[in-house]
């Protein structure tokens, strides 16, 4: 998700002002912090309700269901950017992909709702909490109506910014009003679908309504060819979606629904510090990075050469302060019911510094020097390879083994990206880099310069 993101920023700021593109860059911080922040507020309130056994329930379901999400969106958030980018201003054809990309997300719904039936009798805990699973699937119907994309192309991220806030204060009031109890955690899926749909919906006719867009079926042929000329990028989604999730559908196979609650708590807290503090980033450094690489290929080169020593610092504190203070954050957050959760959050504490150094080494760098093919690559390997991990670790250690798992996963793709770019004469560990004085003048420059840039996006 995140990489698909960056690169959206990248394709429109062609045709940005200064203002505009970083109105949108503090949109999509905007947009995260929303996203992570809310759920901080509320969240340890209904999880001392409804416990870690409902809880992994509810998370198992959800990571299944995000699959179908996955193949319902197609990355249309990604390749319709670029499709109508540079026709924005062509009513016609505007009109043809926006119907392209709805109809062929009601196609693919449909292909999801046959797979999720049948995934249903299949996966017992999905059989055995029916309910729960028929209430997250409804999330698939909101993410038919899903027009983010076209806010991304419209350069209108703010108003993207807008409706999910209203999203997520719906979403949270609804959870404080009708999950009074243990057995009311089925109505927590239901909530979240619900919201989705309308303000997605909301949104949706907004968009259609605002900028007179007219929705025409534009014919099998050509919605065929949109999803199959959409493969690559969907494919390379997946990937990364299995490498990250796979731990979760294996441990909900082998392990019971309390084992998936006390892991997928501490893999939640893990989520929200990338989110808030290394994704945000990322939006940052990206165009910053890219600009450079636009100019010369060693001047990006030298940017990434002089970040990686920083973050990793960075995120090296943060994975120390995870191992010292982790009981005390799941105790706080989740409350004593989850004590046995610390453990798996623990050995996660040095995934976001992992994660980062993925972000720079793909996203940042072999994106930015067009390596998509060897990215992907990398990405799909590491979804197999996933699958390995996860039977042998989860086997023999249950929710430590899905920590273990994604953490080796993670490093695998590190080496790998690592090895590749070597291969290609492209060091990015450069000793001096790593010298503390170096560090902390580089910081204090890139620093200033983000913030003059952002201070001339403000005016």
């Amino acid at each position: 998700m995140q990489s698909q993101e960056l690169s959206v920023v990248s394709t429109g700021k062609v045709r940005s002002t200064k203002k505009t593109a970083f109105r949108n860059l503090r949109s999509l911080v905007v947009v995260r912090i929303i996203n992570y922040l809310l759920p901080l507020v509320v969240m340890p309130i209904i999880v001392r309700i409804i416990g870690p056994k409902n809880f992994g329930i509810i998370n198992y379901a959800s990571t299944i269901v995000a699959y179908f999400v996955l193949l319902i969106r197609f990355n249309f958030e990604l390749s319709a950017v670029r499709l109508i980018t540079p026709n924005i201003n062509n009513p016609r054809k505007v009109n043809l992909i926006f119907s392209q990309v709805f109809f062929s997300k009601i196609i693919l719904f449909f292909v999801s709702l046959v797979l999720f039936g049948g995934l249903i009798f299949f996966l017992k805990t999905l059989k055995e909490n029916i309910l729960v699973a028929i209430f997250t699937f409804l999330l698939c119907i909101g993410n038919i109506f899903d027009s983010n994309w076209f806010f991304t192309a419209k350069q209108e991220l703010h108003r993207l910014a807008i409706f999910n806030l209203i999203a997520k204060i719906l979403l949270n009031i609804g959870f404080l009003c009708f999950i009074k109890n243990q057995a009311d955690y089925i109505y927590h899926p239901l909530l979240v679908s619900l919201s989705k749909i309308l303000v997605m919906g909301a949104a949706f006719f907004w968009v259609i309504n605002h900028y007179n867009i007219k929705i025409h079926f534009p014919g099998v042929k050509s919605l065929s060819g949109m999803i199959w000329g959409n493969k690559t990028l969907f494919f390379h989604s997946f990937s990364y979606s299995i490498y990250t999730t796979l731990n979760i559908v294996v441990l909900g196979l082998v392990a019971t629904p309390l084992d998936v609650g006390l892991y997928t708590a501490g893999w939640k807290l893990i989520l929200v510090i990338q989110a808030l503090l290394i994704s945000p980033l990322g939006v940052v450094l990206f165009p910053i990075i890219g600009e450079k690489f636009d100019q010369k290929k060693e001047n990006g080169i030298a940017v990434i050469q002089k970040i990686i020593p920083i973050i990793l610092v960075i995120t090296f504190l943060i994975g120390v302060g995870i191992l010292i203070f982790g009981g005390i954050a799941i105790t706080l957050f989740y409350g004593s019911d989850f004590y046995k959760a610390i453990g798996s959050f623990r050995l996660l504490s040095f995934v976001p510094m992992v994660v980062a150094l993925n972000m720079l080494l793909g996203i940042q760098t072999m994106v930015n020097l067009k390596m998509d093919k060897k990215f992907f690559i990398i990405t799909l390997c590491a979804a197999c390879l996933s699958f390995v991990f996860n039977f042998i670790f989860i086997s023999f250690w249950s929710a430590s083994g899905a920590a273990v798992s994604w953490f080796l996963t993670e490093l695998f793709c590190t080496i790998t990206m690592y090895i590749v770019l070597l291969k290609n004469d492209i060091q990015l560990l450069k000793y001096e880099y790593f010298k503390l004085s170096t560090m902390v003048t580089y910081y204090k420059a890139a620093k200033l310069k983000i913030k003059e840039k952002i201070k001339r996006g403000l005016t």
